[in-house]
């Protein structure tokens, strides 16, 4: 039996596998917030992961050329990027699938896995954070920008109480 049929009829081990992975990467009370609530609204991260994983599971199983990240990845970066994940955090996500393949390929006696299998699931997975990497790099550009924005225009001392005025004197007495 070839590896990718076998996968796709393990999709869902799989997923659940690798959302376990992704949520057990959070501080403990976290990781056990993010499996248990199912809300999308009461857990925004639970449910962003939840269908990052999806999308990101049938585009692996699809065997078809990796296009355009889905939406729910491009939400699930913007996310880590405000959350002040760094590049390794953010991305490192998507190598947890390698772990959860292996895992689940190990359990199952009937099948052999050739290095050619092995090598086109890395690839995939790889080209997979790849796109993630690309996706995190534009969103905490945006961020950047906005912050920068804020600066100009005075909103980030307004939000925060403080005078434009004040930054003005601390840089002329400077």
């Amino acid at each position: 039996m070839r590896i990718w049929q076998r996968l796709k009829e393990r999709e869902q081990a799989l997923l659940d596998r690798w959302r376990t992975l992704i949520t057990e990467s959070y501080p403990k009370e976290t990781s056990l917030f993010l499996q248990k609530k199912k809300n999308q609204f009461a857990n925004p991260v639970g449910h962003n992961i939840r269908k990052v994983t999806q999308d990101l599971v049938s585009i692996f199983l699809s065997e078809e050329e990796i296009g355009a990240p889905p939406d729910s990845l491009l939400n699930f970066v913007k996310i880590r990027a405000v959350q002040e994940f760094s590049a390794a955090q953010a991305v490192g996500f998507v190598f947890f699938l390698k772990q959860a393949v292996r895992e689940l390929l190990e359990k199952e006696k009937d099948i052999q896995v050739s290095t050619k299998d092995w090598f086109d699931v890395d690839h995939r997975i790889d080209y997979l954070a790849l796109v993630t990497f690309d996706a995190y790099v534009v969103a905490r550009e945006k961020l950047f920008n906005i912050r920068i924005r804020e600066l100009k225009t005075g909103a980030y001392h307004v939000m925060n109480g403080t005078s434009p005025f004040d930054q003005d004197d601390k840089l002329s007495s400077s």
